[in-house]
C-alpha cells in the first residue's frame, strides 16, 4: 500500500468532495451491523471447549465463544456484533440477563485476544 501525501490548501474542491466521499462510504461500512444470518453462522461454527461441550448450558458457551470469535478473527467492532448476538440469545430462549452477560463476556474475550501479542 502506498500513501500519497495530499495538502489540503491547494486541492481542488472536486478533489476534497471526492476525499469526503470516500471516507464517508468506508464509515458507513465500519458501522454496518452483522445480519441474523451472520450471527447465527457464527454461532453454529463456534468450537466449544470440554468444559462447555459437557455443560448443560453449553448454549451460553457458544454465544460467548462466537461473539469473541467475530471480535478477535473477523475483526467487527463491537458495536457491529452485541446487538445481533444478543437477539440471538433471545432467540436461543436464554434468559435475556445471562444473554446480555454472554455477550458482554465474549466482547471482552475477543478484545483481550485481539490485543494480545
Amino acid at each position: 500500500m502506498t500513501a500519497t501525501i495530499l495538502d489540503l490548501s491547494t486541492a481542488s474542491a472536486d478533489r476534497l468532495d471526492h476525499i469526503a466521499a470516500t471516507c464517508a462510504a468506508r464509515a458507513a461500512e465500519l458501522r454496518r451491523t452483522i445480519s441474523p444470518a451472520e450471527a447465527r453462522d457464527a454461532f453454529d461454527a463456534a468450537i466449544l471447549t470440554p468444559g462447555w461441550t459437557k455443560s448443560r448450558y453449553s448454549d451460553v458457551g457458544r454465544l460467548r465463544i462466537s461473539t469473541a470469535n467475530l471480535i478477535c478473527y473477523r475483526r467487527y467492532h463491537p458495536e457491529q456484533v452485541e446487538r445481533p448476538m444478543t437477539e440471538l440469545g433471545f432467540g436461543l430462549g436464554l434468559h435475556p440477563g445471562v444473554a446480555r452477560e454472554a455477550v458482554a463476556h465474549g466482547v471482552a474475550d475477543g478484545m483481550a485476544a485481539r490485543e494480545a501479542p
